[in-house]
């Protein structure tokens, strides 16, 4: 067996370090930038830089009053967003589950070929598609609506593959052992392969959610309407009006949009992992 040196050891945990800090390092000057008076001297501490920057030495909410006052549209674009993200992760797993439940116990002719393109579907970058999907969305009138935003995301090629490969890792007697008994398809379905995909669950709603929270591209191209906004349209609003010194606002609508996703993925991150391992490793 071969001994790693000391040197060996530590470089992997030394680069580990430095990518944390990259990351930490402007996340840690928004809370205690945007936590500041929002007047001109919110920024007092960067021009020139001074380590003082890195300090709470001063804790305001007039950012986030501001943020959620009468007059500003975020609080509306971020219940949409909750909407958005809700029925995209029940419709979405119920879909997909359904799709891959049929790919993984049931034979039928081009079963293998359908599963490709399923897969190829997932490989086909989004921009591409953007204009027949936005010209079906305006023939079938879902133009300026939360549905043309849940809508295409709903068949994921991805989250087929992923319980496709959980599905074929659960051993095909449960399923004959639940039909001798005299249970149905969906019986099947509900009460033996549900309850042994918990994980791939949560996998599956954390990405449906992460991939609505982070959107931009197509709401901007399919919304029209203030009222319709989701955070991501609220937020580059905001930085497009917002005029020194009313930074404040700007800084917690962007420390919300980035602490709700870490909140959520923390909580449920051995799920996500777990899932992925045993996905990867099924077939």
């Amino acid at each position: 067996m071969i001994r790693k040196s000391t040197g060996e050891r530590i470089t992997p945990y030394v680069f580990s370090c430095l990518i944390a800090v990259t990351y930490l390092v402007p996340l840690w000057l928004l809370i205690v930038t945007s936590f500041r008076s929002t007047g001109a001297g919110i920024f007092r501490d960067w021009n020139p830089f001074s380590v003082k920057a890195f300090v709470p030495y001063e804790f305001s909410t007039e950012g986030v009053v501001q943020l959620f006052s009468g007059a500003s549209k975020f609080p509306k674009a971020l219940l949409n967003t909750f909407v958005v993200c809700g029925i995209s992760i029940v419709v979405g797993i119920f879909v997909n589950g359904l799709a891959a439940f049929g790919l993984a116990r049931f034979q039928f002719p081009g079963r293998n070929i359908l599963f490709g393109i399923t897969l190829f579907s997932y490989m086909v970058p989004f921009q591409s598609v953007v204009i027949p999907l936005a010209t079906l969305s305006s023939r079938i009138g879902l133009v300026d609506s939360l549905f043309a935003l849940i809508l295409p995301s709903l068949a994921n090629g991805f989250l087929i593959f992923l319980f496709r490969q959980f599905f074929l890792g659960i051993p095909n007697e449960f399923y004959e052992a639940g039909v001798v008994d005299g249970a149905t398809i969906w019986q099947a379905l509900v009460h033996i392969y549900v309850p042994l995909t918990k994980t791939v669950m949560i996998t599956a709603g954390l990405v449906l959610f992460l991939a609505h929270w982070n959107s931009f591209f197509w709401p901007m191209v399919i919304i029209r309407s203030s009222t319709n906004w989701v955070i991501q349209l609220a937020l580059a609003a905001l930085q497009s009006e917002t005029r020194l010194p009313n930074w404040g606002p700007v800084l917690s609508a962007a420390l919300i949009t980035i602490a709700v996703p870490v909140a959520i993925v923390v909580s449920l991150q051995r799920y996500f992992r777990v899932s992925l391992i045993e996905g990867g490793t099924k077939g």
